[in-house]
């Protein structure tokens, strides 16, 4: 875990921007349709999710390559 100054220094970013993001990913995958979910779909889903949830648990003191 690093420490609490660590935590909330994302370059370019802050913890409302990272979590605004994140919500945003869901609300997208929630309204597609069926039709579009293709693999390139959840290639590009997985790859986007793990951006947010390494950015969220960075937020949190976490480091996600530990």
């Amino acid at each position: 875990m690093t420490d609490s100054a660590d935590a909330a220094s994302i370059p370019g970013h802050d913890a409302e921007e990272i979590i605004a993001s994140a919500l945003q990913i869901l609300k997208d995958f929630d309204s597609t349709p069926v039709s579009n979910m293709t693999p390139l779909f959840y290639q590009h889903g997985f790859e986007e999710l793990n951006m947010a949830v390494r950015d969220l648990l960075r937020l949190l003191g976490h480091d996600p390559d530990a």
